[in-house]
């Protein structure tokens, strides 16, 4: 064996005893209650397995038996993203769904699958298996990627993130010298970003990234003069060489505007505009720098400050962006690979800046997965560039054991539903997302009183929190209070008009006619409006709408 590979494989043994290392604990953690049970314990496709009437689902999103007779959460369907279904189907036929630690190990396997990744496509692009090495490990301990392996509801990032570095190693390879027939290199490239893109298309702007690494390996002539024929000509030059991968990627940019702007998601598209979104963008790129130099009182969940809206701050934080960006660009002879690192990381940090709406959370820890990779190899050459060996080997040794032990510490916070809750509300205490949790986990072992509790928090913090009210409606109707649960309904729907739990219990309660709050015109509006949106509890709703037509029926 040679040297370079046996120095090869000693890196991987490396990289596989640190990623293992920190996260093998977590296959003994089970689901949380936070979107695991809609998209994995409680989602009757993904207890399935992979069967044809599954598979069928999670490429369409069609319904069938299964979904009219056990129904689907809301929202389940706001993104296309089919092998992450099917990999939560096939972890169902493995594992069993009563086994979430199985479902773990496969997400600790996918990690480390793509820390492997990570190491190679970087020591190939730099040339250095410092640089690959280093940033590998950064990515493997960094705490802002516990969320994407220790979140089995994560696991669209995971995917993705693995197949797009998987395509970005086969771009790499690619031969400079044309050859006659299929370049197999080039296929498997094409097809691995297309099973990203079905992973979670977020990694649409990969092709960007292929030129960035052209531009680095001076495979890629920039227009020169700035003149509209030589800008053209550039623009060609680009469609000819990244049509293959340019194609899947509109594609997919159109399903997933399709299928968001039809599912759940919908009513809060339409009332966020695209100018609000872009305001946001330049804070909310240092909040995700600032929680990845110091990574410290994370969370699932983040709200918007209230300071992010004050419109100096808007300006301040745009004018030193564009600022940091220039003093790169012009740095960029001198220091290219922290050029190539800001570039790398906008361009990850795009589909999931906010400009195209993803959530409520104003940033998310997983959203950092792939992108901090290009921020880790620029600080990886530059220790390679500055430090000798020995102390630069000492210092990245410091920095990866600091990382990994908050790591640890991280995931610990995600071994059940009430740690990961508990630590929410001390990490982010002005978050109402915590509260709100920890209420539906009491409220679900009947402690309708202690959950009271935790929603009334919530709703002091944020009055017009649409899922606190509805569950705080769900807590009054244990409770026999009747008017107080029509009411929170009420409240809820005032603020979410879409909200289908609230119209489906609202209209539950208006229906009966013993009761003094009986109102069978607004039930039967409410269901019109249920049956409109055709993806919530379709079985059930009929139930109700058969009950609305046989009492209007008793009262002509």
């Amino acid at each position: 064996m040679e040297k370079g590979a046996k120095k090869s494989w000693w890196t991987f043994l490396l990289l596989a005893l640190v990623t293992l290392g920190i996260y093998l604990p977590s296959v003994q953690f089970g689901y949380v209650d936070y979107d695991d049970p809609a998209h994995i314990s409680g989602n009757p496709y993904v207890k399935q397995g992979l069967s044809a009437d599954s598979v069928r689902w999670a490429w369409t999103y069609a319904a069938s038996a299964a979904q009219i007779k056990e129904g689907l959460y809301e929202g389940v369907t706001n993104l296309w993203h089919p092998l992450s279904w099917m990999s939560h189907m096939l972890d169902a036929d493995i594992w069993g769904m009563d086994s979430p630690g199985g479902h773990h190990l496969t997400s600790v396997l996918l990690h480390l699958a793509s820390v492997l990744l990570v190491y190679l496509v970087f020591a190939r692009l730099f040339g250095s298996q410092w640089v690959g090495l280093f940033t590998a490990l950064l990515f493997a301990v960094h705490p802002l990627h516990v969320e994407p392996v220790a979140w089995l509801s994560a696991r669209k990032d995971q995917l993705s993130c693995l197949f797009m570095f998987s395509s970005l190693y086969a771009y790499l390879r690619i031969p400079a010298q044309a050859r006659r027939g299929i370049d197999w290199w080039k296929a498997g490239s094409v097809l691995l970003y297309a099973a990203a893109l079905c992973s979670k298309p977020s990694v649409v702007v990969m092709p960007a990234l292929l030129l960035l690494i052209d531009y680095k390996r001076d495979d890629l002539k920039l227009a020169e003069g700035g003149s509209f024929s030589s800008l053209y000509n550039t623009g060609l030059e680009i469609i000819r060489t990244k049509w293959l991968w340019i194609l899947p990627a509109v594609l997919a940019a159109v399903l997933t505007f399709a299928t968001q702007s039809g599912g759940s998601h919908a009513f809060w598209i339409e009332q966020s505009s695209i100018s609000g979104r872009l305001q946001l963008f330049a804070p909310a790129t240092w909040y995700y720098l600032l929680r990845s130099f110091i990574p410290i009182d994370l969370s699932f969940h983040y709200p918007r400050p209230a300071w992010v809206l004050q419109p100096w701050l808007m300006v301040t934080s745009a004018a030193l962006l564009v600022a940091a960006v220039a003093a790169s660009y012009r740095g960029r002879k001198k220091f290219p690979a922290l050029w190539f690192g800001v570039v790398w990381f906008l361009v990850l940090l795009l589909p999931v800046s906010g400009l195209a709406y993803v959530g409520s959370s104003f940033t998310a820890d997983r959203y950092m997965y792939t992108a901090l990779t290009g921020l880790f190899a620029a600080l990886a050459c530059g220790m390679e560039r500055w430090l000798p060996t020995m102390p630069r080997r000492v210092i990245g040794a410091i920095i990866i054991t600091a990382l990994a032990l908050m790591s640890i510490v991280q995931l610990a916070h995600w071994k059940d539903s009430a740690s990961l809750f508990t630590h929410a509300m001390k990490a982010q205490p002005s978050d109402v997302t915590g509260y709100v949790n920890m209420g539906s986990l009491h409220q679900r072992e009947g402690r309708y009183q202690d959950a009271v509790q935790y929603y009334t928090k919530a709703l002091t913090i944020k009055p017009n929190d649409y899922v606190s009210w509805f569950n705080l409606g769900n807590c009054r109707k244990q409770e026999n209070n009747e008017r107080g649960a029509i009411e929170a309904y009420r409240k809820s729907l005032e603020i979410y008009p879409h909200y289908n739990p609230s119209r489906f219990n609202l209209a539950y309660m208006l229906l009966n006619p013993s009761s003094p709050y009986h109102d069978l015109n607004t039930a039967v509006q409410l269901l019109e409006e249920l049956k409109a949106s055709a993806n919530y509890r379709p079985d059930k709703v009929k139930i109700l709408w058969d009950t609305a037509q046989e009492l209007k029926r008793l009262q002509r």
